[in-house]
């Protein structure tokens, strides 16, 4: 239906190619897309009318009936989102095109989304001192010692260095938190003390990945992600896929901290599990 527009200004005129697929009640599914041409994504209940009017109502439904992701550019890319069905049924994916000129090759990926159950970063503090902190997420015990933590600061243009931080070796049982201070800090009883210091600063557009081990470069080992800024000026690995924007903090003062929301996935990582709060480092 070439008058489909899913909340955008201009009506989506080109070809399409629509997916049949069954989900179920509650499963959070990523759906990505990768391509070399501008294209959109859009997500519709089969229940629906397919009409341009019904497949609107769908994409504004905020997730209930289906879900829109934003449009790639005209030199192509990627974009995405996660689904989460309110019921259970079939659903169709579409690829579809702003103009008939808008062809060219794809990649469509749908995966269901299963929720971190390991170690996840809670909380990552900038201030008078940096911190992180880690909580155990899972239902076994876990050691910090064979983890680390890349850091990546930008600022407007400017790339600083990239930091690969380790943890001591701390236990934490399932549903503990510990918070790791950097280094050079005063620590309060029951802190710990970072392997290196870290200078983020309220500025910073910043990347903070957690990894089982070194960090690879395509990020095939990393197991939490906290991206917040403009990811333009961020290099991010090609295996990670983070949806969504969040907000920086205002100040370096430690009085906001970037905190975990909730834990619905990982990977792909979603900004909505984010959100930035008062610091809670006792």
């Amino acid at each position: 239906p070439g008058l489909v527009k899913c909340g955008q200004a201009t009506a989506l005129d080109g070809g399409q190619t629509y997916y049949k697929i069954a989900l179920t009640q509650g499963q959070a599914y990523s759906i990505s897309l990768h391509t070399d041409h501008s294209a959109a994504l859009y997500v519709f209940d089969a229940a629906s009318a397919c009409t341009a009017s019904a497949i609107d109502s769908a994409c504004a439904s905020g997730g209930a009936k289906g879900m829109f992701a934003q449009i790639v550019a005209v030199d192509g890319g990627s974009t995405g989102g996660v689904f989460t069905p309110a019921a259970s049924g079939t659903f169709y994916v579409v690829v579809d095109t702003p103009a008939a000129v808008s062809r060219g090759a794809y990649t469509l990926k749908v995966q269901e989304v299963t929720a971190n159950k390991g170690l996840v970063i809670e909380e990552f503090g900038i201030g008078r001192p940096d911190y992180i902190a880690l909580r155990n997420n899972g239902s076994t015990s876990v050691s910090t010692l064979a983890y680390k933590m890349l850091f990546l600061r930008r600022y407007a243009s400017v790339t600083n260095p990239s930091y690969s931080v380790g943890f001591p070796d701390v236990t934490l049982n399932p549903g503990q938190t510990a918070y790791f201070i950097a280094t050079g800090w005063p620590l309060k009883p029951g802190e710990h003390a970072l392997t290196s210091y870290l200078s983020p600063s309220a500025s910073d557009n910043l990347l903070v990945m957690l990894c089982n081990g070194e960090c690879a470069v395509d990020g095939s080992n990393v197991i939490d992600v906290l991206l917040a800024g403009d990811r333009t000026n961020i290099a991010i690995p090609s295996g990670i896929q983070f949806f969504g924007d969040v907000a920086k903090v205002t100040s370096d003062d430690n009085k906001t901290s970037y905190q975990r929301l909730s834990y619905v996935a990982g990977p792909p990582f979603l900004a909505t599990d984010w959100h930035v709060a008062p610091s809670t480092r006792p």
